[in-house]
C-alpha cells in the first residue's frame, strides 16, 4: 500500500485512513504499520483531519463510526489528538 505524505482534498485522505484500517482488519498489514501509517497522514494532513479540535464533517461521512473511533483510540494513544 503506497501513502503519499500529503494529500489534496478531506475526501483523498478520508479515503486513504479507509484502505489502512480495512487492511488492517482484512490482516493484510500489521497493527504497528497501521499505526504507523495513520499517525503520519494525520501528523501530515491535520488541517484536513480536524476543525475545530474536531474531525470534519467530509471525514466522520466518508470514514464512518467505527473507522472514526479507532483512529481516535490510536491518536489519543500517540498523544496526538
Amino acid at each position: 500500500m503506497e501513502l503519499k505524505l500529503f494529500y489534496k482534498t478531506q475526501s483523498q485522505v478520508a479515503q486513504m485512513i479507509n484502505q489502512v484500517i480495512d487492511a488492517y482488519l482484512d490482516d493484510k498489514i500489521e497493527e504497528k504499520d497501521m499505526i504507523e501509517k495513520l499517525n503520519m497522514l494525520v501528523e501530515n494532513n491535520h488541517s484536513k483531519v480536524f476543525k475545530n479540535k474536531d474531525y470534519t464533517s467530509v471525514l466522520k461521512q466518508k470514514c464512518g463510526q467505527r473507522r472514526i473511533e479507532i483512529l481516535s483510540k490510536i491518536l489519543e494513544m500517540s498523544g496526538k489528538e
